[in-house]
């Protein structure tokens, strides 16, 4: 086990607010030299969240929601997966 991975099963919720608070502003940097058109990208908890969630649980379980998450009607086919 990872020092990094031991880190975010001790402790998960410090770091996904870390690394989505990381994700979203990164392009700060770009967009003080006018290289982007927005400082933030909206995609940055969702991908924090999939890396808690993959270093949390078994990686192909974590593979396998992600693909019912992503497939038409994931939101259903994941919740049923879940019961």
């Amino acid at each position: 086990m990872s020092y990094l991975g031991s880190l975010i099963r001790r402790y998960p919720l410090i770091t996904f607010f870390v690394l989505a608070f990381v994700l979203s502003w990164w392009p700060w940097i770009l967009y003080s030299y006018d290289l982007v058109p927005n400082p933030i990208v909206g995609f940055g908890p969702f991908l924090a969240a999939m890396v808690v969630l993959a270093s949390m649980h078994n990686c192909i379980n974590t593979e396998v929601r992600f693909r019912a998450l992503l497939a038409d009607g994931g939101a259903e086919r994941l919740e049923l997966s879940r019961t």
